[in-house]
């Protein structure tokens, strides 16, 4: 990770502080870290009120308690973190602001309650568009603490980066439960058929050791991964799976116009609720 920066999504709430205490400590001594604050004038501020509604302040006066806000969130993190203001969509600015090689961390909150339910929240906004990782902090996260790992893999590319992604940022000798979810189909007609379930967890058990060969073949060391299939849907065979689990990664699909095909279906139902940190690798 010495090569990337570690960009943090800051707010004043105390949901975007948890974020910034854990990747304070995910984050290795070597790796910049930036809390970014971004802020811009509310929606409705746009448009007349017959009652006069609330005065919006000054530009000046929401930039400078935005600074400093700031500043008193980063004196609370125990290593140097920098600080930048941007003006704009909270999501939109994180987003612009990181490469493909940078980490996001965001909490689960966003930036705010009715601007996050008429769009998307800042959290998903970063998982589904970022060009590179994104990890969602829930509020219950210990920051520090990261004993049990777990990826999920559908034999696709994203999730065998996902594993790569866990190998190389999670530290040694951690080890990292890698799991493949499987179930027979639902089979609907006049005729019905039982499949042989033995086939489709075989199938699961071929698609894990596909990720091991593979990483095998770019020369990375693999002996600390513990390979697992699940008898399941994955969504809720990797949300169960998070309940006792410091943090869950899962690949992301490419770009797209509707959520569950930017993200794909496993990762748009995970972001909204992680019971764990949630990484989402591109």
């Amino acid at each position: 990770m010495t090569d990337s920066t570690v960009i943090v999504g800051v707010d004043g709430s105390p949901e975007s502080m948890v974020a910034l205490h854990w990747a304070a400590k995910f984050a290795p001594a070597d790796t910049p870290m930036v809390a970014v604050r971004a802020w811009d004038f509310p929606v409705w501020s746009a448009f007349p009120s017959p009652l006069g509604g609330y005065p919006v302040p000054p530009a000046e006066e929401m930039q400078e308690v935005a600074v400093e806000q700031l500043a008193t969130a980063v004196e609370l993190v125990d290593r140097p973190v920098a600080a930048e203001v941007i003006r704009g969509e909270p999501a939109t600015s994180l987003i612009s602001r990181a490469g493909v090689d940078d980490l996001i961390v965001v909490g689960t909150r966003g930036f705010g309650a009715v601007r996050d339910w008429l769009m998307a929240s800042v959290s998903t906004s970063c998982a589904a568009h970022a060009e590179g990782p994104v990890v969602v902090v829930p509020a219950s996260a210990e920051a520090g603490k990261l004993d049990h790992v777990v990826v999920g893999v559908d034999g696709s590319e994203n999730s065998h980066r996902a594993v790569r992604w866990a190998l190389e940022h999670v530290p040694a000798p951690t080890p990292i439960r890698v799991i493949a979810a499987w179930d027979t189909p639902v089979l609907y007609g006049y005729d019905p058929m039982v499949p042989d379930s033995a086939a489709y967890e075989e199938a699961a058990r071929k698609r894990l050791e596909e990720v091991c060969d593979a990483l095998g073949k770019a020369e990375i060391d693999c002996s600390r991964l513990e390979t697992l299939t699940v008898r399941g849907d994955p969504r809720a065979a990797l949300s169960h799976e998070s309940e006792q689990a410091d943090l869950l990664v899962i690949g992301s699909q490419g770009h797209g116009g509707i959520l569950h095909l930017v993200m794909g279906s496993v990762a748009a139902s995970l972001v909204h609720s992680p019971k764990c940190p949630l990484a989402v690798v591109r």
